[in-house]
């Protein structure tokens, strides 16, 4: 019988500690020493978040500390091309020349291969060389590689930029180019 009585009390005195246990745990979750988060804090981290991103588009006369602040905590867009390649020709009466047709400095990176951008780039090149009185058109060729991208893809060809009735759609629709 002492045998029997003993085996009962092995197997009861395991499930009697986890139950004082777990009745120790439910006091300490719902007594002040570790009381329940406020549902104010999901707002506060909201709020400080919101403002962290609004930070750059707010007109101050900061430092250098809280520009380097925005830099570093403000979501920043994400470039949706990797790597770009553009070549650009002039066309001339007798003559045919690479030229280099960069971006304005002030472009964010993230935008740096955006294929409209460039595009328009390109027009405005067109438009500053047509003062030369020997300059005929622009060719380019845009090649975009994306984030998973092995090779570059065409965006978009052209013999004639500097057309007037030539539109972006135009371009990447395929209706015209090369």
């Amino acid at each position: 019988f002492e045998t029997t009585v003993m085996l009962i009390l092995l197997h009861l005195m395991p499930l009697l500690y986890y139950e004082e246990r777990k009745i120790e745990r439910e006091y300490l979750y719902q007594s002040f020493i570790r009381p329940e988060p406020s549902p104010i804090w999901l707002a506060l981290g909201l709020g400080i978040f919101w403002l962290v991103q609004a930070l750059p588009y707010v007109p101050h006369q900061a430092g250098k500390a809280v520009a380097h602040l925005e830099e570093i905590l403000a979501l920043q867009p994400v470039a949706a091309a990797e790597e770009c390649e553009n070549t650009t020709f002039a066309v001339f009466e007798n003559r045919l020349t690479e030229v280099n047709v960069t971006p304005p400095q002030d472009r964010p990176t993230a935008f740096r291969c955006n294929p409209y951008l460039r595009f328009l780039d390109l027009k405005m090149a067109c438009r500053e060389m047509q003062k030369d009185t020997d300059f005929k058109t622009l060719m380019s060729y845009f090649r975009v590689r994306g984030l998973k991208d092995k090779t570059f893809q065409p965006t978009f060809n052209s013999e004639d930029l500097c057309r007037s009735d030539l539109s972006y759609q135009d371009l990447v629709g395929g209706s015209l180019g090369i």
